[in-house]
């Protein structure tokens, strides 16, 4: 078998043999741009949407008030990517830098019956299962 460089083949010759993106690789390989990083960004698999808060978040409505604008700006960004979410963690926790008060710390994870990317469906889910474990 012979020595076979790509990047010295003729570029019409690969892509009638191969493919287009054959043919960019060569030309790629040859210091010719054919592809923009926003062509090989892949989607994400996780989105997080966090936040630290000035003072201490306590009462109930106030932590499901910040619940439902973390779970609407990820709501957001998956349907940006044309994305659904299969599960939704929620993490909540004390200030680890205060040494003077007790830490809290605990997190879910809701594995959904059906994948979305419904605003209205991701907020009454997390709402709903981590009012009652965290």
């Amino acid at each position: 078998m012979g020595n076979f460089s790509l990047a010295i083949q003729p570029v019409e010759s690969i892509q009638a043999q191969f493919n287009i993106v054959t043919a960019r690789t060569v030309l790629e390989l040859n210091g010719v741009a054919c592809f923009s990083l926003e062509d090989i960004i892949p989607e994400k698999q996780q989105i997080v949407c966090s936040r630290s808060f000035k003072k201490r978040l306590s009462q109930y409505h106030e932590l499901a008030e910040a619940l439902a604008s973390f779970s609407s700006r990820a709501a957001e960004k998956l349907r940006q990517q044309q994305s659904v979410a299969g599960s939704i963690s929620v993490f909540i926790r004390t200030n680890a830098h205060n040494d003077n008060e007790p830490q809290y710390q605990r997190s879910i994870r809701m594995v959904l019956h059906q994948a979305t990317s419904d605003t209205r469906e991701i907020i009454s889910i997390a709402k709903k299962n981590c009012c009652r474990n965290i």
